[in-house]
C-alpha cells in the first residue's frame, strides 16, 4: 500500500509541475503574440496616417 501512495503521489506532482510549466509556456506565447501583433496595428496605422498627409510618395 505505501508503493502505491508513493506511486499516485509522484504522478500527482509530475501532473502539478506540468500544468505550471504548461501554462507558463503559454503565459509567454499569448504575451509574444500580442506584442506582435501590436507591432502590426501600429505600423499600419503609421502608414496608413503617413499615407494620407502625404500621399503615395511616387510609389
Amino acid at each position: 500500500m505505501l508503493k502505491t501512495r508513493q506511486c499516485l503521489l509522484g504522478v500527482r506532482t509530475l501532473l502539478a509541475v506540468t500544468s505550471r510549466l504548461w501554462s507558463c509556456f503559454l503565459f509567454i506565447l499569448r504575451k509574444h503574440i500580442r506584442t506582435v501583433s501590436f507591432r502590426e496595428e501600429r505600423h499600419l496605422h503609421v502608414r496608413a496616417t503617413f499615407l494620407a498627409c502625404h500621399g503615395t510618395g511616387g510609389v
